[in-house]
């Protein structure tokens, strides 16, 4: 019963969405477009499992679920996201004059070097991730969501963690051993402490080197989930999350260009080409892979 409660919350959140789409920064179908997010899912049956008291056999599943909204702006406290583009605003723009006095711009945040690339990233649950079970007769995995604008609803904003996002003080003291390694990361076949393709993992700055801007948005998107972990303390969220991110988690572009799921660091020669914003802004799904019992 639960269940079929938490789709029909689910379901007005849909309705609500699609009756005030016009007002948002990006269209409806960039948000919910099932055609596209289906092909993600891998939906797959692995086996029996038993469950529940008395025990009870039931299916066990595996698919890849979409679990969050996470968008890189070039301008502090800008956002691309439908309904809370004055909230990010104020909380970001807010936070920043508390740490240092003043508020911060574009002109701030431009770097020299032609490849050194810098976003600010704000990393969103995804309220409709259970919808997809209406693909699949209900078999779905079902995964804990906040309302939308709701506080459970933001979950890290780079401009909160503007110390660590900058410098990354903490970071290189505590990730010194990984950050030594980093000069592996530019093979192909590198340690998990690098984003295959898309460079090294530390320090979880905001600060990437890479060619591409597409590439140093996938990275920082990826940076950024990582530290919105629980157990990831040197960095302030605001609402954590309860597992960490992984090297073969997914990321699908939504905006400017779709793109298919990416497993994290995937070459850029096949899927980057194109995908430049004019603006620097760019929207992403964030995928995770999650097996759990039907009865």
């Amino acid at each position: 019963m639960l269940k079929y409660k938490n789709l029909l919350v689910l379901f007005l959140f849909f309705i609500l969405f699609i009756g005030q789409a016009g007002a948002t920064e990006v269209p409806f179908d960039v948000i919910w477009n099932p055609s596209q997010f289906l092909d993600c899912v891998k939906f797959e049956i692995v086996g029996l499992c038993v469950r529940g008291h008395p025990p009870r056999v039931g299916l066990k599943i595996k698919v890849w679920r979409p679990e969050l909204l996470v968008e890189t702006v070039k301008n502090p406290g800008e956002s691309v996201v439908p309904f809370v583009g004055e909230t990010v605003s104020s909380i970001a723009q807010q936070s920043l004059k508390s740490l240092i006095g003043t508020t911060i711009t574009s002109g701030s945040q431009e770097t020299t070097q032609a490849k050194l690339q810098f976003n600010e990233v704000h990393v969103y649950d995804f309220p409709l991730k259970n919808l997809l079970g209406l693909f699949y007769g209900g078999l779905w995995c079902m995964g804990s969501f906040s309302d939308w604008g709701a506080l459970g609803f933001f979950k890290y904003f780079s401009e909160l963690d503007f110390m660590e996002w900058r410098f990354g003080t903490m970071e290189s003291i505590i990730h010194l051993p990984k950050i030594i390694t980093n000069i592996a990361c530019v093979s192909p076949v590198n340690p998990p402490t690098c984003m295959r393709y898309w460079g090294p993992i530390y320090p979880r700055t905001g600060f990437l080197t890479h060619q591409s801007e597409v590439v140093g948005s996938a990275g920082d998107v990826f940076r950024a989930v990582s530290n919105a972990s629980l157990i990831s303390f040197n960095h302030v969220k605001i609402f954590p999350l309860t597992w960490s991110a992984g090297r073969d988690d997914k990321v699908m572009m939504l905006f400017p260009k779709p793109s298919g799921c990416l497993t994290i660091g995937t070459n850029p020669l096949s899927w980057e080409g194109g995908r430049t914003s004019p603006t620097g802004e760019y929207l992403w799904m964030y995928w995770r892979r999650v097996s759990c019992c039907i009865l």
